[in-house]
């Protein structure tokens, strides 16, 4: 006997986005009692739908829209924040450098770019507002109104993500870290925990992300970077915790005063195309 029906598996949709699923039961007798579920993924169902049914991802728990191509393909999306308050120098191009290589491993690919300086982006004012909104999904509502609201909707369609900063007496520039406070709580809720320490930042969504970090450093040579880098592993963190992004690869630009950008340009391609996997 085979019966079809309807399925609300969450793996489904994950698989390729068809929610049909025969159960054959009783193809022999020896295992008359079990029910086999056959998910079908052959390329002439795909084709058959032309990819109408792969308009939603499965995304915590909820469905997400996923943008096609002129061919039916899905797009990537990529978002590079440069944190540096010049624009143009060294950060700067060093992403756009990272741009580059991700778009000659994928020309389909959607980026866009934020200068942080650009932005009116205020301070975190520590209203708990976001963090007390546990149950809210993607990302939980601000208390302030400004340019982070339109950031954020950026950050939720990003795939792929591209961060530079300059590093300002050993951390993040002023305009990173401003960025960095407003983006925790409101992509991640207080539900982690680290042994006996409860409340640590856990992503709201379940949208798996990658990233990039580029960190620049005008005087101090890489072979000193321990002394002068806590940009990135602090990216990092907000970008797992918050973001759900696996940081695929950094670049530590340093000593650019004597050596110039260009001397990492090769280095900035070769992880924009890292990214592009």
């Amino acid at each position: 006997m085979v019966t079809v029906r309807r399925t609300t598996s969450p793996l489904w949709p994950l698989l390729c986005g068809l929610d049909l699923v025969v159960d054959v039961v009783d193809v022999h007798p020896r295992i008359h009692s079990r029910s086999i579920r056959i998910m079908f993924l052959a390329e002439e169902l795909i084709a058959i739908h032309k990819f109408d049914v792969l308009k939603q991802r499965f995304l915590g728990g909820n469905y997400a829209t996923v943008e096609e191509d002129d061919n039916g393909g899905f797009l990537m999306h990529v978002l590079a924040i440069v944190g540096s308050p010049r624009k143009g120098k060294a950060t700067d191009t060093l992403v756009d450098k990272a741009i580059e290589g991700l778009i000659s491993e994928n020309p389909k690919c959607s980026v866009a770019k934020i200068h942080l300086a650009n932005q009116n982006i205020d301070y975190c004012r520590d209203c708990l507002s976001c963090w007390k909104r546990v149950n809210e999904e993607p990302f939980a509502k601000c208390a302030i109104r400004d340019d982070m609201d339109s950031i954020n909707e950026e950050l939720l369609k990003a795939d792929r993500l591209i961060i530079g900063t300059p590093v300002h007496m050993a951390y993040a520039s002023a305009l990173m870290m401003t960025f960095l406070e407003r983006v925790c709580w409101t992509f991640a809720k207080p539900e982690k925990s680290y042994v006996l320490v409860k409340g640590c930042p856990a992503p709201r969504s379940d949208k798996k992300r990658k990233a990039v970090i580029i960190v620049v450093s005008g005087m101090i040579p890489p072979r000193y970077k321990r002394l002068c880098n806590q940009a990135t592993p602090q990216i990092r963190g907000v970008l797992k915790d918050s973001l759900n992004a696996d940081t695929v690869g950094r670049l530590y630009a340093g000593e650019v005063w004597k050596r110039g950008a260009s001397f990492y340009y090769a280095k900035a391609l070769k992880l924009g195309k890292m990214l592009a996997k």
